[in-house]
């Protein structure tokens, strides 16, 4: 580019700084761009901040995409003439920074378009390049405080799949609200099925199923509810709640060349969650030779391993390896879940035996990720214990760490008052401090009472983090409490947990891994079978 600055001085003429900003609006490259600073830098001993505002604004373009540096030069306008700048330049680096999950870019330039220009895309757009949870509920409350206006399913679904992401239904109640002028003009039918989707699961995971059922009625009227993924999606949520004449009911009018492996694993689960074992197989064996006659080919090995899940939670693991041994019989291949599946529910039986199999079984599988084998290790070391073969327990616990196994970290999130906290065994969120204290003193309370009752108190006593999240809930005075975990929950927090809901007058709604548990009145939705 400092060629053609050569040209005009050969024809006498003075370069002037708008020159060297229409050069950089021409540039090919970064290195280019700081050519052209550098040059105003030794010529004017300055550098023009519409010089700065035009290289940015060419760094970000989609023949350069380098948000970092377009971002820096917009530090260095002085700020006494940005705003003296076109919100333009700072939304191109935006989109770009966003394109390239640039968040430290992204944020620059959002924070740099000025407020009342924001648009709901310009938010999108910063959730999309990974924005911190606080500071994107505080920007969609923002976005949301005035109805939508040419707002497309884009950026609708992105607010959905942030309150999808950070477990916040409250939120993601008020972001569906206010899309529903969006909903009921576009003609983007395929951004409606996208974002109904996002709706179904959020509402579900709220473990209220009347929200969901709410939401269904609205989808039939907007006339999508005869959509595969509409029902795929529905299906997924009554299962998880448990609600088995109702998972039925709706799989039934599903035709069977329309019927997935997830719609009928959603089924069976359904079944298992109910407790009846038999009646989900043989529910299964029909559904599969229906679909053999047609020559159907939607049954996969998940499906095996949701009956088997069913039979290992009652604890008849004779029954289960038999399901284990038709699954291989008929070709599929087994794969590690279908042991694990089995090995867990081994720790509440202490079974032995099964747990061994089931452990050995495990090793050879080619698809086990490092996660699960020393989640197998944990478990398989846990059954030792119970068993009272303190010996192999120790074994497997040195085992799994010569190996190099760390198992998942257990975690679970609760929405108050709008914000989503995160609490781990043993670990208050640290912008939670300064209700430790009062935590604290609620869990002694629990095991006072527990004790007398004949409880265990094991859950509290290791500070087990759905205990830390349902303290601080119970102590911010909610009543309907939803915790949500991203692994299964332990038969010592299930109990305790039951029986707390009689001491606080609350419900809970605790969504784990599998499934939906509503707590209240000392009883819980799943009958014990978890």
């Amino acid at each position: 580019m400092l060629k053609f600055i050569d040209k005009l001085e050969k024809n006498k003429e003075k370069v002037r700084p708008e020159f060297l900003t229409s050069l950089a609006n021409k540039a090919w490259n970064v290195q280019e761009i700081k050519d052209i600073i550098e040059e105003s830098q030794i010529r004017f001993g300055q550098v023009p901040w519409q010089l700065l505002c035009c290289g940015a604004n060419r760094a970000a373009s989609f023949s350069i995409e380098d948000p970092a540096f377009a971002s820096s030069l917009l530090l260095r306008i002085p700020q006494d003439k940005l705003h003296l700048m076109f919100e333009a330049v700072p939304r191109r680096i935006l989109s770009c920074a966003s394109h390239l999950n640039d968040l430290q870019s992204a944020k620059i330039a959002f924070d740099l378009i000025p407020s009342e220009k924001r648009t709901p895309l310009d938010v999108a757009r910063l959730i999309n390049a990974g924005i911190e949870v606080q500071r994107g509920y505080e920007i969609i409350q923002e976005a949301i405080s005035v109805p939508p206006e040419d707002v497309g399913f884009q950026t609708f679904g992105s607010f959905l799949k942030f309150c999808n992401k950070f477990h916040n239904g409250e939120l993601g109640k008020k972001v569906w609200k206010w899309g529903e002028s969006i909903r009921n003009t576009s003609t983007d039918r395929g951004g409606l099925v996208a974002t109904t989707i996002l709706a179904i699961l959020l509402h579900g995971r709220t473990g209220d199923i009347s929200l969901s059922h709410d939401l269904w009625r609205e989808i039939v009227s907007l006339g999508i509810s005869k959509e595969t993924e509409i029902l795929g999606a529905m299906l997924t949520v009554l299962a998880a709640h448990g609600n088995i004449e109702e998972t039925k009911k709706m799989f039934s009018t599903i035709s069977l060349d329309r019927v997935d492996p997830q719609m009928l694993t959603s089924v069976l689960n359904a079944y298992s969650h109910c407790g009846l074992a038999e009646e989900a197989w043989k529910f299964f064996q029909n559904i599969k030779e229906e679909l053999d006659k047609s020559g159907g080919d939607s049954i996969d090995i998940q499906n095996y391993n949701t009956v088997v899940d069913a039979f290992a939670r009652k604890g008849e693991f004779k029954k289960a390896f038999q399901v284990v041994e038709t699954a291989e019989q008929s070709g599929l291949k087994l794969d590690s879940v279908i042991w694990m599946t089995i090995l867990g529910p081994c720790r509440q039986y202490a079974e032995i035996e099964p747990a061994k199999q089931a452990f050995s079984k495990l090793q050879e599988m080619e698809d086990i990720t490092q996660e699960r084998l020393a989640a197998a290790y944990v478990v398989m070391a846990d059954i030792y214990r119970i068993c009272g073969d303190n010996d192999s327990c120790e074994r497997m616990h040195k085992e799994r760490l010569e190996r190099g196994l760390v198992k998942l970290r257990g975690a679970v999130t609760t929405t108050v008052k709008g914000i989503t906290y995160t609490f781990h065994v043993d670990d208050i969120p640290v912008e939670l401090g300064e209700h430790t204290d009062q935590i604290n003193t609620k869990l002694d309370e629990w095991t006072i009472w527990l004790s007398s009752r004949g409880v265990s108190t094991e859950s509290i006593q290791c500070r087990h983090s759905e205990k830390l999240a349902l303290a601080f809930a119970v102590c911010e005075n909610e009543k309907e409490i939803t915790l949500r975990k991203n692994l299964r929950i332990c038969a010592a927090c299930h109990e305790a947990s039951m029986q707390i809901t009689l001491l606080e007058g609350i419900k809970i709604f605790h969504w784990d891994r599998n499934r939906v548990h509503t707590m209240e009145d000392g009883k819980c939705s799943c009958g014990g079978y978890f």
